[in-house]
């Protein structure tokens, strides 16, 4: 079977599930870019591997964005010219990606989408993103997504009821990274100044919709001395970390981490803090930090939104949104009880090896 697999940079994250299709077998063609190697704005170095068959093509950007919104020159062609079996093309139903696997011959095409709320974005985009979403939805012969809710989202939309779906997610890391981190811990907290401080982590952009403020004033709330808050991230809402009450604790904002340091960051945690709050354009599609939390063996909290309680299941806490002493409360159970962690930490071990190891990707 030959399947040609359209993305656009071939990042590690995106190549973990990928490698096990290619070990077992499946002739695999890949499309990609290298384009912007190097750049600062990219946390990743792309590169194509080598157990692929891979196809470099020039993208042309319709506006200044990246993934869904390029069009890939000669790629109708490549298509025609491999006849592959499948296109599984790795972008939302909108994108341009999807449009030109669709219009290059009968090969069945599928997209693997994230997203969970497709109607967003300026005007112009709105209208865009409706009417080329419910066109190509009738016409894709499957639907990947990251979660059950966009899978439910595209029947709405238009897609078949014939045509399969498949709720996974297109970004698994090899949790042999994380576990490895664990014996980094004591160093890596050391580097941190930390001895025997419960910290507390996050990591991400940080904007209004991850919910920092909310979760300042929890803290403010519990007001433990023996709590340390460490934010790895950057965005619209860092100058204003200072501002917020934060207790009797001490809070950081230590900017982005590199990629090859996010396990060593995930195992020195002791717990992991993800507080998203739904927007009308936003929610939380997927939660990629909370797997690599639960690989590395630390515990996680993350509010009830999104796709958060469908990832997390029973192996993490879950908090209503926006819910200050509810927060507080669980944050001290949580800190004042070992057992919970190690029970929690045990939870979220087994869940990685039975859903979230490239290995067992459906």
């Amino acid at each position: 079977m030959r399947v040609l697999l359209v993305l656009g940079y071939p990042f590690p994250t995106q190549l973990t599930i990928w490698r096990e299709v290619a070990a077992a077998g499946v002739d695999l063609h890949m499309v990609g870019t290298l384009a912007t190697q190097g750049s600062d704005s990219i946390p990743q170095q792309a590169a194509f591997p080598g157990w692929a068959t891979s196809h470099e093509l020039r993208p042309v950007r319709i506006r200044r964005a990246s993934g869904p919104w390029w069009c890939y020159r000669d790629l109708r062609e490549l298509i025609r010219e491999l006849r592959p079996d499948v296109v599984h093309v790795l972008g939302e139903p909108w994108g341009l990606w999807v449009l030109q696997a669709l219009s290059a011959s009968h090969t069945p095409v599928v997209s693997h989408g994230c997203e969970t709320i497709w109607d967003q974005g300026t005007p112009p985009e709105r209208a865009v993103r409706r009417i080329v979403t419910t066109k190509t939805l009738r016409r894709l012969a499957g639907f990947a997504s990251w979660s059950t809710t966009g899978v439910l989202h595209a029947r709405q939309w238009g897609l078949s009821i014939e045509a399969p779906t498949l709720v996974t997610t297109a970004e698994l890391r090899d949790p042999s990274l994380f576990r490895a981190a664990r014996c980094q811990r004591d160093d890596t907290r050391a580097s941190w100044g930390i001895s025997d401080e419960f910290v507390i982590g996050y990591v991400g952009r940080v904007v209004p919709e991850k919910g920092l403020e909310w979760l300042a004033a929890s803290l403010a709330q519990l007001a433990r001395s023996d709590v340390r808050l460490l934010v790895f991230g950057a965005g619209s809402s860092a100058s204003e970390l200072t501002a917020w009450s934060w207790g009797d604790h001490h809070a950081e904002l230590r900017g982005p981490i590199e990629f090859q340091d996010v396990p060593k960051v995930m195992a020195s945690l002791d717990l992991l803090a993800l507080p998203s709050l739904t927007r009308k354009t936003w929610a939380e599609q997927f939660g990629r930090v909370v797997v690599e939390a639960m690989a590395a063996g630390t515990p996680v909290l993350a509010s009830r939104t999104g796709a958060l309680p469908e990832v997390i299941g029973d192996a993490g806490f879950l908090v209503d949104e926006g819910d200050v002493p509810g927060l507080a409360a669980t944050l001290g159970r949580i800190i004042d009880s070992e057992p919970l962690q190690t029970h929690v930490r045990d939870l979220g071990n087994r869940r990685i090896e039975t859903i979230y190891a490239p290995h067992n990707a459906p």
